[in-house]
């Protein structure tokens, strides 16, 4: 939640308003401040006086004012969170309009992709739009027990981005790799 300078400026004055009844009170339950006072500031602002009703009346209805504005200023978005991450990607733009493509469907090519390699066990995906146009993969790849990590990685790379981008004619920028160990082998039970 981002508030703004009114909205923090109010925020500082109920909290202070709030410390000094939260004072008093504590005053009051521990015998530092005479109950007798306490009753005499109310009477007087209690007074059957209209001017004293309307101040306190008054007073009441701005605190009241406050708490709900910064009610709703905590129930706003942050201005980031309103701009949501894209879901698609262009894949090209002509004459007769637009044609995108969801980064759930790549990422589903991806997939296909990096598991066509015998030497890749699992692999996890993420696409992410970019806003200059293309796309940008991050891999968590975990390799077979005997695979060499520069060229497997040298390999999927290479081979993803020339796949995507020749079947769905989106740029990737790049591919980011994270090699995870290897699974282990299954080792049978002893009986």
């Amino acid at each position: 939640m981002r508030f703004r300078v009114i909205d923090k400026i109010l925020l500082a004055l109920i909290l202070i308003i709030t410390i000094a009844v939260s004072g008093v009170l504590i005053g009051c339950a521990m015998n530092l401040i005479d109950s007798e006072l306490i009753l005499f500031w109310v009477g007087v602002i209690n007074n059957g006086m209209i001017e004293n009703r309307l101040i306190m009346g008054g007073a009441g209805l701005v605190l009241l004012i406050f708490a709900l504005r910064l009610f709703v200023a905590m129930g706003k978005p942050r201005e980031e969170a309103e701009q949501k991450q894209p879901t698609s990607t262009l894949v090209l733009s002509g004459d007769h309009g637009s044609a995108y493509i969801s980064l759930a469907a790549i990422d589903a090519l991806v997939q296909r992709q990096v598991r066509r390699n015998a030497q890749v066990r699992e692999c996890e995906s993420r696409i992410m739009a970019l806003e200059k146009g293309g796309v940008d993969v991050a891999l968590r790849i975990a390799p077979s027990v005997d695979a060499v990590m520069p060229d497997l990685s040298r390999e999927v790379q290479s081979s993803l981005k020339e796949y995507i981008e020749a079947t769905c004619g989106v740029a990737v920028n790049s591919v980011t790799i994270l090699i995870l160990p290897p699974p282990a082998p299954k080792v049978p039970k002893a009986i």
